[in-house]
């Protein structure tokens, strides 16, 4: 009686442990599912957000460009770079370069960009924008730029290429 106790015990414990193993691995795979659901839903809240960002971003750089566009037209400089002070002194923007038709910066945000000319591949690809574009290439990890022809009198006389930041969002 004794062994057939101690057998029926054993094939209890087997059991039990089976099941456990059984119970265990079903609910791994729900939270398996649970994890890729919940990642969709903060890739596509991520994607949403993002797309909120950009388009504030268009609106702004926009705004930008018509409210500089007779400065820059008059070419009082320094009155174009006191607005652009004002508006990095934003935690979103993270700087400003107005370039001319030939990539030369006529203000920026950052003083190590004045009367320099801009001649890389990027710079070229702002200066063909005809409307306001979102650079495909990002200028720093967790930036965005916003590429804007500024016109004036019915002529283009510069472009803006606008940094944001997007961290922290």
């Amino acid at each position: 009686m004794k062994k057939f106790l101690a057998i029926v015990i054993a094939l209890l414990i087997v059991a039990g442990g089976i099941g456990y193993l059984v119970l265990r691995s079903r609910y791994a795979a729900e939270l398996k599912k649970v994890q890729a659901n919940a990642q969709e839903q903060v890739a596509a809240q991520q994607k949403k957000d993002l797309g909120a960002i950009e388009d504030l971003a268009r609106d702004l750089s926009r705004t930008l460009a018509v409210t500089l566009a007779d400065d820059i037209a008059r070419k009082d400089y320094p009155a174009v770079e006191g607005q652009l002070g004002s508006i990095v002194r934003g935690r979103r923007v993270a700087g400003v370069l107005v370039l001319d038709q030939d990539g030369n910066v006529l203000a920026a945000t950052d003083l190590r960009y004045h009367g320099r000319r801009m001649d890389d591949a990027v710079t070229r690809k702002a200066l063909g924008v005809t409307a306001v574009t979102i650079s495909d290439e990002p200028p720093a990890p967790g930036q965005m730029e916003i590429d804007v022809p500024v016109s004036s009198g019915g002529r283009r006389i510069a472009t803006l290429r606008v940094f944001f930041v997007l961290a922290g969002s």
